[in-house]
């Protein structure tokens, strides 16, 4: 994850799901938003290690804390791993890969 700018830890969990934890510090005037493109980036990594026949997992969690000044937003995003590879390979179009992924936004 540091290769792609992002501060967090990757876990594997016993269920199969392969869980990136991230955490984004926001800069004054920076939107909640903008940490949440992070969760692309953080598929992106999955997608490479899935095809590097690392196949060991069939989910993909990706978790954003957005710490700012005095709040903190938590977004997540879970996907299947043959969606996410689907993606990866052409098969599903951008609005299909995001109508397959479970987001959810609420309060750190």
């Amino acid at each position: 994850m540091a290769h792609a700018g992002l501060d967090g830890a990757v876990t594997l969990t016993a269920g199969g799901t392969l869980r990136l934890d991230i955490v984004y510090p926001l800069a004054p005037g920076q939107v909640v938003d903008e940490a949440a493109q992070s969760i692309w980036l953080a598929f992106d990594i999955a997608l490479a290690l899935a095809e590097e026949e690392c196949d060991f997992f069939t989910q993909v969690e990706v978790i954003v804390l957005a710490q700012g000044n005095s709040t903190g937003t938590r977004i997540s995003a879970r996907v299947s791993t043959a969606d996410l590879i689907a993606f990866g390979a052409g098969e599903l179009s951008d609005d299909e890969f995001t109508e397959r992924v479970i987001y959810q936004v609420g309060d750190e």
